[in-house]
């Protein structure tokens, strides 16, 4: 056997069997899918206009499909020795990746801020809330104090007149 059939058979490529192309068509599959759909959930939620939301979606979309197509072209490109066409390939996946990350990266940080708007304002509403709270409970103790200098008149008046108070202050006697 010479060295150059040995070179020949060892760069030989193997078909795949059905299994094993089941696999990777599913995962690919899987992967491509998972990736525009939280591409899409992400760009959606930069905006809260349903029109801009619907529009980003629309983007978002597109860049994950054209970046999905520009990795086979970059794979053809080099395969036929084009290594122009392959750079710019490459060039045009990295800037729709770039543009993909930055609008997820847009979207997340909208989200994070709506959230952290509305707990400040569940927060101010928790403060009222303890605020009015304590207004009454100053209140009801006022009023407490009023209650027990009223009893403390009343029976400080019954015990000069015993009648005539108790009958004012709601302690009707009966002799």
């Amino acid at each position: 056997m010479s060295l150059n059939s040995h070179s020949n058979t060892s760069s030989e490529r193997h078909s795949k069997t059905t299994l094993q192309m089941l696999f990777a068509y599913t995962g690919a599959s899987l992967r491509v899918t998972l990736s525009i759909a939280l591409s899409v959930l992400l760009f959606w939620s930069i905006s809260e206009n349903n029109y801009y939301s619907a529009l980003f979606a629309g983007l978002a979309l597109a860049f994950e499909l054209a970046k999905f197509m520009a990795l086979p072209e970059i794979a053809r490109r080099k395969q036929r020795k084009d290594w122009a066409g392959a750079l710019s390939a490459t060039l045009l996946f990295i800037t729709l990746a770039t543009a993909s990350i930055l609008g997820s990266i847009g979207g997340l940080q909208s989200d994070t801020q709506r959230v952290q708007a509305n707990i400040a304002q569940q927060e101010q509403k928790r403060v009222s809330l303890i605020e009015q709270r304590q207004l009454l409970l100053d209140e009801i103790a006022e009023n407490q104090k009023a209650i027990d200098k009223y009893q403390e008149l009343c029976s400080a008046f019954a015990g000069k007149e015993q009648r005539v108070a108790s009958a004012s202050c709601g302690h009707a006697r009966q002799d």
